[in-house]
């Protein structure tokens, strides 16, 4: 009778191990998913950013080359990009 009681046991132990793969992997993949969304959303913000960081140097620098075409001097209250403040500012 104990050996009946073992086998039955180290069955139940493998049904359930089992189970409990199944469940750890479908976590592992939507863990997985979660993750790359998340990383393709920051990718996205990143660029974003950097895009506005072009755009605001391009103005910059456009501004700049007109102060030269006005008559003043290269390097005297040329326009930056001030990123703590997100806009342009004279040196």
């Amino acid at each position: 009778m104990k050996s009946t009681w073992h086998i039955l046991h180290i069955l139940m132990i493998f049904l359930t191990g089992g189970l409990w793969i199944i469940i750890y992997i479908w976590r592992l993949l939507a863990n997985a998913h979660s993750n790359r969304k998340l990383e393709y959303a920051q990718q996205q913000r990143q660029l974003e950013a950097m895009e506005r960081l072009v755009a605001h140097t391009e103005a910059a620098d456009k501004l700049n080359s007109f102060k030269v075409l006005k008559g003043r001097p290269a390097g005297h209250g040329d326009l930056k990009y001030d990123t703590t403040k997100n806009t342009l500012v004279e040196d």
